[in-house]
């Protein structure tokens, strides 16, 4: 474990690289996570593994274990924010029961679920969504509601806090409709300024500022819920000859739609005015050297910025307001080991920007990186430490308020 400082933005921070050496169950980690309780979660191509501040608890694969992690090559992972966790690999997501750390199928092996998705600021109900059907989990029950005609992987699925769905499919310009009011699907037309269908493939489909909105490569369509079906909003002014159909559209506030690209461009639209930013992310790597310009991750902070991962690129930190950028990248010429802000490599694939400034990055295979503002977390005196350190932060299963509290969120930059 290598820790080192670097200044950005007027904050010192701190750069600590965690390895194969520290615990983690490999050095490509596909995913980073924080639960409800404080853990921090990965997931990789060795297994799952759990940080507590001080140590990592390894889940793998074990064929004479039912209850154990199905497979060790986990993509992604999904935290609601009540009930069971949820890991997927490329063909399934299957659920963790955190009180009894055990794994399992939700509805058995004849539901093979996709996708598990949550509605902004929705805290009462997520939605899964398998071929067949989708399920909406409350506290209290799960509903099912089967799917007008089989969905297989490729199609994508937004919830809204209304409690409809929109589910569409990239490949085959496909859009279904569901209205949980009435429980029925709809097949939403997609109308341009003169009415006429449009035929075109959807690029994306987010909810922000109360209502769905659907991208093709250029043009802008908004929801009406009266006619269930997407009306003109806008023509994309494609500046740069801005590719649009990469998807992973993120809805940085109720009017600002930040948009990725395979080309280095980070594009910033106003779904308003139709206004259009795009700032090529790349200011230290020479344009020679640049096999790949993929921006794979767009993660906001709650400083009106977004840390962004790449293929070849490194860490970006780019903020919306203001336009200040600023690059991680790996310098052979000055590693971590005597000292610097250089990262052990430049292909960044995920990111998790935490509370209290903490930046988590996966370098792949090499570990993870975190970035740790070099700040007083608090005012007042911490108490005195009376237990050793590695029991589970507070709310996690079997956890007790104690001073050791304290001393992890120290450690890991939590809040209380």
């Amino acid at each position: 474990m290598v820790t080192t400082k670097s200044c950005f933005a007027q904050q010192q921070y701190t750069f600590t690289n965690y390895t194969q050496e520290q615990g983690l169950p490999s050095g490509t980690i596909r995913g980073i996570y924080k639960d409800t309780t404080g853990y921090i979660w990965f997931t990789s191509e060795g297994s799952i593994a759990r940080f507590d501040g001080y140590s990592y608890k390894t889940y793998r694969h074990n064929p004479d274990i039912p209850t154990s992690l199905p497979g060790n090559f986990v993509w992604e992972g999904v935290f609601p924010k009540f009930g069971d966790i949820y890991f997927g690999t490329k063909q399934n997501n299957f659920s963790f029961n955190p009180a009894t750390e055990s794994f399992s199928i939700p509805f058995g092996d004849s539901a093979v679920l996709f996708s598990v998705e949550e509605a902004k600021d929705v805290k009462d109900c997520y939605w899964l969504r398998s071929k067949d059907a989708i399920y909406r989990i409350s506290k209290t029950v799960a509903e099912r509601f089967e799917l007008p005609y089989s969905m297989p992987l490729g199609w994508s699925m937004r919830p809204s806090p209304g409690n409809s769905c929109l589910l569409f499919n990239t490949n085959i310009k496909g859009v279904q409709f569901f209205d949980y009011k009435t429980k029925q699907f709809s097949k939403p037309k997609i109308l341009d300024r003169w009415g006429i269908e449009d035929s075109s493939s959807v690029a994306e489909v987010i909810f922000t500022g109360n209502n769905f909105y659907l991208f093709t490569s250029q043009r802008l369509y908004r929801f009406d819920s009266t006619a269930k079906s997407f009306v003109w909003h806008l023509d994309l002014k494609r500046t740069g000859n801005f590719d649009y159909s990469l998807g992973g559209y993120l809805p940085f506030n109720d009017t600002l739609v930040v948009i990725r690209s395979q080309s280095g461009f980070i594009n910033t639209l106003n779904i308003q005015t139709g206004e259009e930013k795009l700032v090529y992310v790349n200011k230290k790597i020479p344009e020679t050297e640049l096999n790949d310009r993929f921006i794979s991750s767009t993660v906001p902070d709650n400083n009106g910025g977004i840390w962004m991962g790449t293929n070849n690129m490194g860490l970006i930190y780019y903020n919306v307001f203001t336009g200040e950028l600023e690059q991680y990248i790996h310098e052979p010429a000055n590693p971590m080991a005597i000292g610097s802000n250089s990262l052990p490599g430049n292909f960044v694939y995920c990111v998790l920007s935490g509370e209290n400034g903490v930046v988590w990055a996966s370098c792949f295979g090499h570990g993870i990186v975190k970035m740790e503002p070099v700040i007083a977390l608090f005012k007042t005196v911490i108490p005195v430490v009376t237990k050793k350190p590695g029991a589970p932060v507070k709310g996690a299963p079997g956890a007790k308020k104690s001073v050791d509290l304290w001393k992890r969120m120290m450690v890991i930059g939590l809040p209380p």
